[in-house]
Order: structure tokens, then C-alpha cells, then sequence
């Protein structure tokens, strides 16, 4: 079953075949409004100052057990297709029938229901 770290593997396997390293913070985020993709993964490059959706903060519009190693390497490289990306809720919310705002937290629902695994330098998971 995917978890919070097989993601992290993900994301640093990917980072790593472009030469970069960093260290991740892994989050499953629920949203309760109407119209918002009920849960999406959250992966935060930790190494960004002042990480946000389209600077550190990439989103993949599933649960950590749906998400694909394809579904990583798209956020990451920005390549993702309607219902996955980068960049707040985007076009994924687009494909639900709203603004990216529809929780009415800019950054994409934190503190909201937020189901946080994150690894940054939590013992065993450090990367960076």
C-alpha cells in the first residue's frame, strides 16, 4: 500500500535523476466544502523559502493509497494533467466545477483537516 514515505522515495528518486536533493514534507489533506476534491497529497519541498503551490508545494488530487509513482514525477515536473498538479487547485478544480479558492485558504486547505505525515527531519527521514 502507498504511505507517506513510499511518496518521499518517490519524490527524492525523481529529484535525484535531475541532479537535486532536498528534504519533503508529505501530507494528506481532506476538505469538507462542496465542489473540493475530498482528498489530495500535498508534497512540500522543504528547501524552498517560503514554499507555496507553484514555488515548493506540489499537489496531487488523491489519497496517499491512489497516488502513482506517475502521479509524483507529474507534480513535480509540472507535466500533471487535469486533476493532478502543482500550482493551488488548479485546473483540478476546474475539473470539479470551481475556483481554486473554494475553501478559502489561498495555500490549498492548510490547517484544514490536514493529515500530516511530513518527514522533513523527523529521525530516519531526512534527506537533505
Amino acid at each position: 500500500m502507498v504511505d507517506s514515505e513510499q511518496i518521499e522515495e518517490w519524490a527524492d528518486e525523481i529529484f535525484a535523476s535531475m541532479g537535486k536533493e532536498t528534504t519533503w514534507s508529505i501530507s494528506q489533506v481532506r476538505c469538507p466544502e462542496e465542489g473540493c476534491p475530498p482528498v489530495e497529497t500535498v508534497i512540500t519541498d522543504l528547501g524552498v523559502k517560503a514554499p507555496r503551490p507553484g514555488a515548493g508545494v506540489y499537489k496531487v488530487f488523491k489519497a496517499f493509497a491512489d497516488v502513482t509513482k506517475e502521479d509524483v514525477e507529474a507534480a513535480l515536473l509540472g507535466t500533471a494533467s487535469v486533476g493532478h498538479g502543482h500550482g493551488g487547485h488548479g485546473d483540478a478544480h476546474a475539473a470539479h466545477g470551481h475556483s481554486g479558492d473554494c475553501c478559502g485558504h489561498g495555500d490549498g486547505h492548510s490547517g484544514r483537516g490536514n493529515e500530516h505525515a511530513g518527514h522533513g527531519d523527523v529521525a530516519g527521514h531526512g534527506h537533505g
